[in-house]
């Protein structure tokens, strides 16, 4: 009896003394930019951000993405020689370099992207403006480019459309948009149009309405919003409206960086960088934009660069390049409206922020 008492007095100082275990969170939020390394946070649903790890990546990964499976990472390298980063998606999150870097097919990549279906990756170099097609080997990894074409001026993004059809690719330094057709047997790319955008207003990021037949090009030296018509069967592009993303009588120097569109097609968000600004836009059942608010985190957003949605979209995490920080903000659903919750301090120069849920 004694001995068994003793026995079990052993056990639960044994158990005491150990750790309690970590619980792996359900979303993380990953962020990079200037800094060799790649960082993740686990997000709490107040908002908090705990850290969690950090892996070296090259020199600069700016920009990262996903496999749609979320099993593997892949960042830009934004250097001359630019690179392509595979990374693997752990269990808990956790990113692991995969073999060696491939080519970005030119110089300062500053955007990734995987095809839908899994199979290509495609990287924007901004100071060549090429845009590349690397396979996805079956370990991941994305291999030498199959491909790579002059789509411009200081190409900006390569973003698939959501059926995979087709890439479409702004040119900041053409002005203007360049769609390519995908063969969705080999990944070769064919120009299929090139869309003429606002002389001198500097075409950098695309979004697509998620219901309507549209989509909205953030403008980055004019600081403006330009809604172009999507026939997503013809793959064409038909320029409307432009507006401006800046408030009324701003007289200082600002340019724009990111668009996203909430999922419910209701409201669109833009970074304005030098106002310091994420412009807050109401899209009314047309997709026709008018900017409602200017959400500057209290004057704690510097130089916002890149932002990201949560899943469920009731948080937008953004980067301040000139800040090192990611801010979280509410999102109200109803009014589209943000309100800061709080910050975390990240590695210098951030260009991205990104959140994931674990699969």
């Amino acid at each position: 009896m004694a001995r068994s008492v003793l026995c079990l007095l052993i056990t639960s100082v044994l158990a005491a003394a150990q750790p309690p275990e970590v619980p792996v969170p359900t979303q993380l939020v990953y962020v990079s930019g200037y800094d060799p390394s790649i960082s993740w946070f686990a997000l709490g649903a107040d908002g908090g951000l705990t850290p969690r790890g950090s892996v070296r990546a090259g020199t600069k990964p700016s920009f990262l993405a996903w496999s749609p499976d979320r099993r593997c990472c892949y960042a830009v390298d934004e250097l001359e020689q630019g690179g392509v980063i595979s990374l693997r998606v752990g269990a808990d999150g956790a990113l692991t370099v995969i073999g060696p870097a491939a080519s970005s097919g030119g110089g300062i990549p500053a955007h990734v992207s995987v095809h839908p279906g899994g199979r290509w990756v495609y990287a924007a170099n901004y100071r060549t403006g090429h845009v590349a097609v690397l396979p996805v080997g079956a370990d991941g990894r994305a291999g030498e480019p199959i491909q790579v074409l002059l789509a411009g001026i200081k190409a900006h993004m390569a973003m698939p459309s959501a059926d995979g059809r087709f890439l479409v690719v702004p040119c900041l330094g053409s002005d203007h948009v360049a769609v390519y057709r995908i063969d969705l047997a080999g990944g070769q790319l064919a120009l299929h149009a090139t869309v003429p955008m606002p002389a001198g207003h500097g075409p950098r990021h695309i979004a697509f309405h998620p219901k309507l037949p549209l989509a909205y090009v953030i403008n980055e030296l004019a600081s403006t919003l330009t809604t172009l018509g999507w026939d997503a069967a013809a793959g064409t592009l038909t320029p409307g409206a432009t507006i401006p993303l800046l408030p009324a009588g701003f007289t200082g120097k600002s340019t724009t960086a990111h668009v996203l569109v909430s999922a419910d097609g209701r409201f669109l968000y833009g970074s304005n960088r030098g106002h310091d600004s994420i412009a807050v836009c109401r899209l009314d059942e047309r997709g026709t934009a008018s900017v409602i608010a200017h959400e500057t985190g209290g004057g704690e957003l510097k130089v916002p660069r890149n932002f990201s949605f949560a899943p469920g979209e009731d948080l937008l995490l953004a980067a301040s390049q000139g800040a090192a920080r990611v801010t979280v903000f509410r999102r109200d659903p109803a009014s589209g409206l943000l309100s800061r919750l709080g910050s975390v301090a990240v590695a210098d120069k951030p260009s991205f922020v990104g959140v994931m849920a674990l699969p």
